[in-house]
């Protein structure tokens, strides 16, 4: 009973929208339309093989959903939504709303730094890394601010990413990469 129990705490899966990250595209992606997610089939040729691009509701707000995937076994690995705004005031708003959401959901480490950007602006980059019961880590949410300076119609848009990375599914992922090499 022991050894079941320790393997199914070793494979712990962290969740997005209430949609553990471990199956395959087609499943997630059944799974987040039934929660009223819907396939963007344009923003999604943007992207490279291995993710999909999605638009629906997350935490309450309008966002693209952005899922990536291991192109071979189509296990997925990550997610993330972005949330774009024209202020960056409110940006500012959403970014502590939603850090305190995160401290307050998920136990475990958690770490406030600065990164910074393509213009060499520092940006701030909230991480939480959720733990099971025996502090292993199984995933990693990062939560950071972006300036859309690139964008010539709309210069000043800003952009709160929430990146969702399930660890056992992401370095499997990362070995099949490696494998190739």
């Amino acid at each position: 009973m022991m050894l079941s129990s320790l393997s199914s705490v070793a494979q712990k899966h962290l969740t997005f929208m209430g949609v553990p990250l471990d199956g395959t595209i087609s499943t997630f992606q059944k799974k987040i339309a039934d929660k009223g997610v819907s396939y963007n089939p344009k923003l999604s040729k943007i992207f490279p093989v291995g993710c999909r691009a999605f638009d629906g509701i997350f935490a309450g707000h309008k966002a693209e959903i952005i899922v990536y995937y291991d192109n071979k076994s189509k296990i997925v690995y990550r997610a993330k939504a972005v949330y774009t705004e024209t202020s960056e005031e409110y940006c500012n708003q959403l970014y502590d709303e939603i850090k305190n959401s995160l401290s307050q959901k998920y136990d475990g480490e958690e770490t406030d730094s600065e990164i910074s950007n393509e213009e060499g602006i520092d940006r701030p980059v909230f991480r939480v890394y959720p733990s099971d019961d025996f502090g292993t880590k199984y995933g990693e949410i990062d939560l950071y601010q972006q300036r859309d300076a690139v964008n010539l119609i709309y210069p000043n848009y800003y952009s709160l990413h929430i990146d969702y990375i399930d660890l056992k599914n992401y370095f499997d992922h990362q070995d099949k990469v490696a494998d190739d090499l």
